[in-house]
């Protein structure tokens, strides 16, 4: 099959088993953390400006943001398998 082929196909089938969704497959299954996130959030969360709070508050950001690509994951799952199958 074709590259070009390949990607309708994934479109198509995309499109189909996500209509609900309106997620793109451009879209990213895990989010970055931004040095800004990151220091806007210990400004908020945090007494004390250390390493220690840092690695504390970078490790919640970095649960939370798998947590969230698990469920990405796992909302499209269906999809990806449908497409590795073809």
């Amino acid at each position: 099959m074709k590259k070009f082929e390949l990607r309708k196909l994934i479109k198509e089938e995309y499109q189909k088993l996500n209509e609900v969704s309106k997620l793109s497959l451009k879209d990213d299954i895990l989010s970055g953390i931004t040095l800004e996130e990151l220091i806007q959030t210990i400004e908020s969360n945090e007494k004390i400006y250390n390493e220690r709070a840092i690695k504390k508050v970078f490790e919640e950001i970095l649960k939370i943001k798998i947590e969230d690509a698990k469920y990405v994951l796992k909302q499209n799952i269906a999809i990806i398998k449908k497409v590795l199958n073809k």
